[in-house]
C-alpha cells in the first residue's frame, strides 16, 4: 500500500488512522484487489485514490496492509479546548461518556490523547459542564484506564452503545494547558524553552535533553522541523522562576508511511514525556535548555541561493523530493521555510538543477501553500518507484545577485604511494550556481584563525576541477582532528576585486559530545553520548576484521577514601566502527554509592581520548583528546531516607520505613522490599511458631540473578547460601558476624538477625532504604513518600483501602495491604523450581575502574577492570564476607537430601485470632516493668536511646512490641526482639551519621562509645563485652558466647549426598551441614580414610585419624579438606572398591560429631546412590576403570600405554595392547568359542563340541583367560569330551619360555596322554601359550 492516510469516515472519527505493513493482522487468503495505493487528503474511498490495475501486482500476502483506526475525541461547552464535556466520534456521530468508574486514570488518558498535560487532570461528574443533546447516543460506559494509555480507546471499554446511563451522568475533564515559547534571541527559531504552567513562565532543566524533545518544541511554537537542535547549560541564558521539568525522556520513533510525516514523535506535548514530576527538581537556572529550530530543507546546485534542487533533512542525511504532484503551492513552502517570500515561488520538476545523489527521501507532497514546513505539515509518502531524473526543484523571488551560500563538503582520499596506505581528508567549499562570468577564490578559517587562501580563478562548469582548485587538504593543515572549519566564497564580476563575500558555517571535525555537562545522582548511572562528524575508518579492509578507533574514558580518582568516585559500566569507553562512524555512541558512567549520610555536589572530570598516540589507518586521529571534557556532577542528599527503618521480627511484626505499626496476620511468603527499577527484592516467609504467634523462618534477598537465602522454612538446618547466581555473586554484598548483613547495589541493606535457642530458629529482619528510593520501592516496608498516607501502596500500584490512622503508635491491622503483598506459589524464591527458571528483568551492571597507573599515556584497551560501587565510611571490622563456594566452586545447586521443601499454601488464607487476655500471671504493669528492666540492663539500648535522637521515637514502639509479645505468648521468649531493633538501627546510624562519629574535646565520640559496647546479643550472659569483642566464660565459645564448648555439633548430611563426582567436581574439599558450627581456633574436621566396596561395605584404612581445620561459613555449614589422588600405578588393575572418607567436626578440637561417609567416583562409569546415609555403587560393564577414572573399549591407559581397556558381556578388563608387544606376546591367535571353552560349560546332547585334535601348531591366548591347571576339569566341561589341563601352574616370575606338561582326562583316568606345552608371561596376569593338536579325539584345551 503505497500511502497511510485513508481515514475511515464511514466508522470512525477524522483522526488519522496508523498504517500497518508486512500482515500486520496476519496473512489474508484469495485475491489482492489493490496494490500501490496513493491517497490524498480529499479522497473518501479507497477507490477515488490513484492505484495499480484492479487485481494487478506483485504482492503476496504477506504483503496485506492493515489499518489501526482510532477514533475523535473533543472536550466541549467548557471555557476552551482544555475542559469540557467529553464527546467521542463514532460511526459518524459524536456521542458522549457515563461518569461511571471515571476517576484521574480516565482524565490523564483523555488528556493524553488532546496534548495536555496527564499528571493534573481532574475529572467532573454529573454532566458538570452540560448534558449532550436529547438525540446524541451515550456511547461508552465503564471506562477502565491505568492512566499510561494514549486514549481512552486504548483503554478497557464494553462497547460502543452500550450504556444504560442518563446524559446527567454525562462526564467531563478539566487538562492542564501548557504555553510554550523562546526567548533570549532575535531569531524566533530559536532561545531559550520556557513553559506557561498554571499561568506562570517557567524553564526547563537540560538533564535527558536531546533531539528528540527539541523536536517537540520547534513543532509547538510553529516551526516543525528535522533539524531541531537541543543546548543544555543555559546556552541561550538563564531563566527565571520555577523549573517546571527535569529528566525528560521522549520517545522518538521512525513510521515508514503517514498521512503527515515520515518522522512521528511518540509524544506531541512534552507534557506527555517521562519525566520526575511538575516542579520537581534539584536543578538551577545554569542548566535551562534551549533549541535551534533549522530548516529541514535546502536548494542545492542552483546558480543562485534562491534556487537549486530541494533537498530533505531526514535521519541525519540529506535527500531529494520527488516531482509527483509537484506544483507551485509545494514550492511556496519551501520558499516561506528558507526565508523568501511565498509569492512567486516556482516550481520545477525533472532534475531541473541537476539530480542528486543518495536517498529520495519524500514523494507525492501535497501543501495548500500557506503551511509552515513541509515537514509535519504538508502530506507525502515514502518514495516507491522514483529515480532522480524527477528530483524537485524550485526558484524563489529574490534581488539577491553574486551571494552564494557555500557549504563545506567532507571526502575521504586514499593515499598510497611509498608509505603504508592511509586516509585523507579534503575540504570542499560547494556553492550552487556556478557562474562563467564571475571571479571566486576561496578562503579556509580553522577555530577563526585563517589558514589557507586559494588562487582566484573563473568560474567554470567543469564544476569537478573548478571544486578541487578552492578545496582544502588535510596535509595542509597538519593538525590532530578536534577543530572547526569553515570556508568564504569571495566573488567578483572582475579579477582584482571582491563585491560580496559569503559565509559558510562552521564544521566540527573531530568526535562531538552531545551532552558535555551530566548531572546524575549518587549510585545511579548516566550516558555520555558522543558521535563523529567526520568519517574514521581503516585504509584497506580486511575480511573478518572489525575497523575500530577505541575511545577510552580516564576518570580522576576520589581525593578522600570516603569522597565519590566515579566509573563506568560494562567497558572503559567505546569502540567507534567504520561501518557505523555517523552513529551515536554511548559511554554509561555510574557512581560509587557511599554509605554515608549528607547532602553534598560532586563534579568530576571525565577525559575521553583516543587510545593510540598514532592512528596509521587516518594520522589525523591519533593522540586525540576530545574537547571538551565532560563534567559530571554528582548530586547526593540522603536527608529524606536518613535513620529509616523497615522491621519484620517475630510474631511477626511490620513497621514500614514511615514509621507505620502493623500486625502481619497470615502464613504464607511476602515480598517485603521490591525495587523494579533496580531489579532488587526481598521476600519473608512466615510460619506458626506456637499459640497465636508467628514468626520469619526465612528470608532471601535478591539482585538481578543472583540471591542469597537464609531460611530454616520446612527444614532441619539452616539454609544459608548464594542459591541464585547468574548475574554474579559481587552485586549482592553479604557479611556475617553472628548477623548477616546483605548490601545492595544502590546502598540499601538488610540485616538479618536469628535468635531463640541455641540453634536458633527463627529470623527477623531489618531493612534500610537507599536515598535512591524515595516513590521508587514498594512492598510491606511502604513507600517513602512526604504524605504519609500514601505509604501502603498495594501490588497493582493503588493505595490501600484499608482502614488506618496514620498517627497510631501502636500496632494496627491492614489486611489488604499485607495480602497484596503476599508471594504466590509461582513467584515464591522460596520455591527451587522458581529459582531454577527465573530470569532477571535487567541485567545489573558491572562498574569499571578506568584509572591507568601512567595518566599521561592513554588506554590500550577498553577492557573493564571491575569494582564494587559500594564504599563504606566506617569500617565495621565485626563483619566478614560470606563464602561464595555455593556460586564459584561447584555446580549450583548443591544436592541436598533435606533441601526444604517448598509447600504452597492451599485453601482461603486464614487469619489466626490473637489472644486478647493476660495470662500466667502477667498483666500489663508487671510486663512493662519487666520490658522496662530488660532496655535498663542492656547498656547500648540505653546509650543509643539517651544519645541519638532518631531513636528515641523507637523507645515506644520497642516497648510496645516487648508487651505485645509478652500479652500473646505468655513469655518472654521473645521479647529480645524489641531491643535487637534498636540496637540494630543504633550501629547502623553510628556508622552512617558523621555528625556521631566527631570527638569533642576531652570526650570520644558517640561512634567510638558504641563501637566500645557493642558485642552480638549482649554475649548471651556466658561474657564479657571488651571493645566490641566478646571475651567468653570458660566453657563457652562462639562470637556471642552461645555456645558450650563440650557440646559437639550435630551432623546430618554431606554436600552431594556424600558423593563426590571426580567428573564434575574438584573434590579438594567436601561440606558438612547439621547444627551448630561455631567459628573458634579450635574447629576441627576429623577424618578416617575407608574403602567401598560395590554393595556399600566399608572398610577402615586408618586407625590413626587425620585431624586438619575446619572452615567455617556459617552456623549450619563447615567444609573439610579432602586429599588428590597419588600418582597412579605403571599397571593397570580393575577397581572394584571406592575410596573415601569418614568424617565428623568439632568445635573445639575434643568433642566431635556423629561421623557421615563421602566417597569419590566417576558418574561417566559408576552409578551411586545414597539411601538414608547407606551408599551403594554399581560399575558400567561398559568400562573400564583405575582410580575412578573411566575408559572406554579399546582406550589406552593414561599411564602406560601398553595396556589397553577390553569390554565384553562380563565387564572392563586391561590387556595389553598386542601392536607394541614383541614375540609371541605380539604374535599370537585367539583362542576360538572362548566362551564354549570355559571350565563351567557343560556339554549338552546335541550341541557342538571342541575337538583340537586337529589343531594347526602355534601361540595361542586370550587376554583375560588362561588354561587351568593342577585340578583336572570335570568330563564334559569345557565344551569338550575330553578336557586338556596344565599338570603344574606357569609363573609370573619367569623371564623368558617355560615349558609344561598338559594332560589329557579319559573319563576317570585324569592325565591318559600327555602333551608338552611352552608358556610365555605376558604381564598383568596374561599368558600365551605354544599348543600342538591333541592325540585324543574329541578332546580340547580349557579355559577359565
Amino acid at each position: 500500500m503505497g500511502h497511510g492516510t485513508q481515514r475511515y469516515r464511514d466508522t470512525y472519527g477524522s483522526q488519522y488512522s496508523e498504517a500497518r505493513k508486512a500482515a500486520a493482522f496476519g496473512p489474508g487468503a484469495g485475491s489482492i484487489l489493490l496494490s500501490d495505493v496513493y491517497c490524498k487528503r480529499v479522497d473518501v474511498h479507497l477507490r477515488d485514490c490513484k492505484h495499480s490495475c484492479w487485481g494487478l501486482g506483485g504482492c503476496s500476502h504477506q504483503n496485506d496492509a492493515s489499518v489501526k483506526c482510532k477514533v475523535d475525541i473533543r472536550l466541549v461547552d467548557g471555557s476552551g479546548p482544555h475542559e469540557g464535556r467529553v464527546e467521542v466520534y463514532y460511526n459518524g456521530v459524536w456521542g458522549t461518556v457515563c461518569d461511571n468508574g471515571w476517576g484521574p486514570e480516565e482524565a490523564a488518558a483523555v488528556c493524553r490523547g488532546l496534548g495536555f498535560v496527564p499528571d493534573l487532570a481532574t475529572v467532573r461528574k454529573g454532566a458538570h459542564f452540560g448534558q449532550g443533546s436529547s438525540s446524541m447516543p451515550v456511547w461508552l460506559d465503564d471506562v477502565d484506564c491505568s492512566g499510561s494509555e494514549d486514549s481512552i480507546t486504548d483503554c478497557r471499554i464494553g462497547g460502543f452503545g452500550l450504556s444504560s446511563c442518563s446524559h446527567s451522568n454525562d462526564v467531563s475533564v478539566v487538562c492542564q494547558a501548557i504555553g510554550y515559547r523562546l526567548v533570549g534571541r532575535s531569531d524566533p527559531r530559536e532561545g531559550r524553552v520556557e513553559l506557561l504552567v498554571n499561568n506562570q513562565w517557567g524553564t526547563v532543566c537540560d538533564n535527558g535533553w536531546d533531539k528528540y524533545e527539541a523536536t517537540i518544541v520547534c513543532n509547538k511554537i510553529g516551526y516543525p522541523t528535522t533539524r531541531a537542535e537541543a543546548y543544555g547549560g543555559a546556552f541561550f541564558g538563564e531563566g527565571s522562576g520555577p523549573i517546571w521539568l527535569d529528566n525528560l525522556n521522549c520517545q522518538y520513533r521512525y513510521t515508514p508511511i503517514h498521512a503527515s510525516s515520515l518522522y512521528t514523535v511518540s509524544h506531541t506535548t512534552l507534557s506527555t514525556c517521562q519525566h520526575t514530576g511538575w516542579g520537581q527538581t534539584t536543578c538551577k537556572h545554569n542548566g535551562d535548555v534551549s533549541v535551534s529550530c533549522h530548516p529541514s530543507v535546502r536548494l542545492a546546485r542552483g546558480s543562485k541561493p534562491n534556487e537549486g534542487r530541494v533537498e530533505f533533512y531526514q535521519s541525519n542525511r540529506w535527500g531529494t523530493i520527488c516531482d509527483d504532484g509537484w506544483g507551485p503551492e509545494e514550492a511556496s513552502v519551501v520558499c516561506w521555510e528558507l526565508g523568501f517570500k511565498r509569492s512567486g515561488a516556482i516550481a520545477k520538476k525533472g532534475a531541473y538543477f541537476g539530480e542528486g545523489t543518495g536517498s529520495i527521501h519524500l514523494s507525492n507532497v501535497v501543501c495548500t501553500g500557506q503551511e509552515s514546513s513541509i515537514y509535519g505539515k504538508c502530506t507525502y509518502s515514502r518514495a516507491y518507484g522514483c529515480t532522480h531524473k524527477q528530483d524537485a526543484s524550485v526558484i524563489c523571488l529574490t534581488e539577491s545577485n553574486l551571494d552564494v551560500l557555500p557549504i563545506v563538503n567532507i571526502t575521504t582520499e586514499l593515499m598510497t604511494g611509498d608509505e603504508e596506505p592511509r586516509k585523507m581528508y579534503r575540504f570542499f567549499c560547494d556553492f550552487d550556481g556556478v557562474d562563467e562570468t564571475v571571479f571566486y577564490s576561496s578562503a579556509w578559517y580553522v577555530d577563526d584563525t585563517l589558514v589557507y587562501t586559494s588562487a582566484v580563478i573563473r568560474g567554470s562548469l567543469d564544476l569537478e576541477s573548478f571544486k578541487n582548485r578552492l578545496s582544502l587538504t588535510e596535509d595542509k593543515l597538519n593538525r590532530t582532528v578536534g577543530y572547526d572549519i569553515r570556508c568564504e566564497i569571495f566573488a567578483s564580476r572582475n579579477e582584482t576585486s571582491h563585491q560580496t563575500v559569503s559565509k559558510s558555517e562552521s564544521n566540527f571535525i573531530g568526535i562531538k559530545v552531545l551532552n558535555p555537562i551530566l548531572k546524575i545522582r549518587e549510585g545511579e548511572t548516566g550516558q555520555i553520548r558522543i558521535r563523529a562528524t567526520a568519517e574514521i575508518g581503516c585504509a584497506i579492509l580486511i575480511p573478518g576484521v572489525l575497523c575500530e578507533y577505541a575511545v577510552t574514558v580516564l576518570i580522576p580518582n576520589s581525593v578522600s577514601k570516603c569522597g565519590a568516585s566515579l566509573g563506568v559500566n560494562d567497558k572503559c569507553g567505546v569502540d567507534i566502527l567504520k561501518q557505523g562512524w555517523d552513529n551515536e555512541y554511548i559511554i554509561n558512567v555510574a557512581t560509587d554509592t557511599i554509605k554515608e549520610y549528607g547532602q553534598s555536589l560532586t563534579q568530576f572530570e571525565v577525559i575521553l581520548r583516543s587510545s593510540v598516540t598514532e592512528y596509521g589507518h587516518h594520522k589525523t586521529w591519533g593522540g586525540y583528546t576530545i574537547h571538551p571534557r565532560v563534567q559530571v556532577i554528582v548530586v547526593k542528599d540522603t536527608l529524606p531516607t536518613q535513620s529509616l527503618l523497615c522491621k519484620a521480627y517475630s510474631d511477626p511484626r511490620l513497621q514500614t520505613f514511615k514509621g507505620l505499626l502493623l500486625n502481619l496476620q497470615y502464613l504464607g511468603t511476602y515480598t517485603l522490599y521490591k525495587d523494579d527499577g533496580n531489579d532488587i527484592e526481598v521476600q519473608i516467609q512466615t510460619v506458626s511458631c506456637g499459640g497465636a504467634a508467628f514468626c520469619n523462618c526465612g528470608v532471601i534477598a535478591r539482585v538481578g540473578g543472583t540471591a542469597y537465602m537464609i531460611s530454616k522454612c520446612n527444614s532441619q538446618n539452616w539454609i544459608i547460601e548464594y542459591v541464585m547466581c547468574d548475574g554474579g555473586v559481587d552485586v549482592l554484598k553479604v557479611e556475617r558476624n553472628g548477623d548477616y548483613k546483605i548490601t545492595f547495589p544502590t546502598g540499601a541493606t538488610m540485616t538479618a538477625h536469628l535468635h531463640r535457642g541455641n540453634p536458633p530458629r527463627y529470623v527477623d529482619v531489618y531493612v534500610n532504604p537507599s536515598f535512591l528510593d524515595p516513590n521508587k520501592v514498594l512492598g510491606l516496608c511502604g513507600k517513602i513518600s512526604n504524605d504519609k498516607t500514601q505509604q501502603l501502596v498495594l501490588r497493582n500500584g493503588t493505595v490501600t483501602a484499608d482502614t488506618i490512622n496514620y498517627n497510631n503508635r501502636s500496632y494496627q491491622e491492614a489486611e489488604l495491604f499485607t495480602s497484596s503483598w503476599r508471594v504466590t506459589p509461582d513467584e515464591s524464591l522460596f520455591n527451587p523450581t522458581v529459582r531454577d527458571n527465573f530470569r532477571p528483568n535487567i541485567k545489573t551492571p558491572v562498574i569499571c575502574e578506568c584509572n591507568p597507573t601512567d595518566t599521561r599515556s592513554p588506554h590500550q584497551t577498553i577492557e573493564c577492570n571491575t569494582k564494587s560501587n559500594i564504599k563504606s565510611c566506617a569500617k565495621d571490622n565485626r563483619y566478614k564476607e560470606v563464602s561464595k563456594r555455593s556460586c564459584a566452586t561447584h555446580t549450583f545447586s548443591r544436592k541436598r537430601r533435606s533441601v526444604p521443601l517448598f509447600l504452597p499454601e492451599t485453601g482461603p488464607i486464614k487469619r489466626l485470632k490473637r489472644q486478647a487476655t493476660w495470662n500466667n500471671n502477667w498483666s500489663e504493669e508487671n510486663a512493662t516493668l519487666y520490658c522496662n528492666s530488660l532496655f535498663d540492663s542492656d547498656s547500648l539500648f540505653k546509650l543509643c536511646s539517651k544519645e541519638i535522637e532518631s531513636l528515641q521515637q523507637e523507645i515506644p514502639i520497642a516497648l510496645e512490641t516487648c508487651k505485645d509479645d509478652i500479652k500473646l505468648t505468655s513469655a518472654t521468649e521473645f521479647a529480645m526482639s524489641a531491643v535487637g531493633s534498636v540496637r540494630s538501627q543504633c550501629r547502623h546510624e553510628v556508622d552512617l551519621d558523621p555528625k556521631l562519629q566527631e570527638e569533642e574535646p576531652g570526650k570520644p565520640s558517640i561512634y567510638k562509645r558504641v563501637v566500645e559496647i557493642d558485642c552480638l546479643n549482649n554475649c548471651s550472659q556466658h561474657g564479657a563485652c571488651d571493645n566490641g569483642t566478646c571475651i567468653c566464660e570458660t566453657g563457652y565459645i562462639a562470637v556471642d558466647c552461645s555456645t558450650r564448648a563440650a557440646d559437639p555439633p550435630v551432623l546430618t548430611e554431606l554436600e552431594y549426598e556424600g558423593l563426590c563426582d571426580v567428573k564434575n567436581q574438584t573434590c579438594d574439599d567436601m561440606a558438612v551441614f547439621g547444627t551448630t558450627f561455631v567459628e573458634n581456633p579450635g574447629s576441627k574436621c576429623r577424618r578416617y580414610s575407608i574403602k567401598m566396596s560395590e554393595a556399600g561395605a566399608v572398610t577402615n584404612l586408618d586407625s590413626t585419624p587425620t585431624i586438619l581445620d575446619a572452615t567455617i561459613d556459617s552456623i549450619s555449614e563447615a567444609v573439610c579438606p579432602l586429599d588428590v589422588y597419588d600418582t597412579p600405578d605403571p599397571i593397570p588393575v580393575q577397581q572394584q572398591t571406592f575410596s573415601g572418607y569418614k568424617l565428623s567436626v568439632a568445635n573445639d578440637g575434643q568433642h566431635y560429631s556423629n561421623q557421615l561417609i563421602m566417597i569419590y567416583y566417576n558418574s561417566d562409569c559408576v552409578t551411586c546412590t545414597n539411601t538414608n546415609n547407606t551408599i551403594t555403587c554399581q560399575i558400567s560393564k561398559n568400562h573400564c576403570l583405575v582410580n575412578d577414572r573411566c575408559y572406554s573399549h579399546d582406550e589406552s591407559y593414561v599411564s602406560n600405554d601398553k595396556y589397553i581397556c577390553q569390554v565384553d558381556e562380563n565387564g572392563g578388563r586391561w590387556e595389553l595392547n598386542d601392536t607394541s608387544l614383541e614375540g609371541p606376546c605380539g604374535n599370537y591367535t585367539s583362542f576360538t568359542y572362548p566362551a564354549s571353552r570355559l571350565t563351567t560349560n557343560m556339554l549338552s546332547a546335541g550341541s557342538v563340541r571342541i575337538n583340537d585334535r586337529y589343531l594347526s601348531d602355534g601361540w595361542y591366548g586370550k587376554p583375560g583367560r588362561a588354561i587351568p591347571s593342577v585340578t583336572a576339569p570335570l568330563q564334559y566341561y569345557c565344551g569338550t569330551v575330553f578336557p586338556i589341563y596344565l599338570q603344574t601352574a606357569p609363573v609370573t616370575t619367569v623371564d623368558g619360555i617355560q615349558n609344561i606338561k598338559a594332560c589329557v582326562r579319559r573319563y576317570s583316568v585324569l592325565c591318559k596322554y600327555t602333551i608338552d606345552v611352552k608358556v610365555q608371561y605376558c604381564g598383568n596376569n596374561f599368558f600365551v601359550y605354544y599348543l600342538v593338536n591333541s592325540p585324543l579325539e574329541s578332546s580340547g584345551y580349557c579355559l577359565e
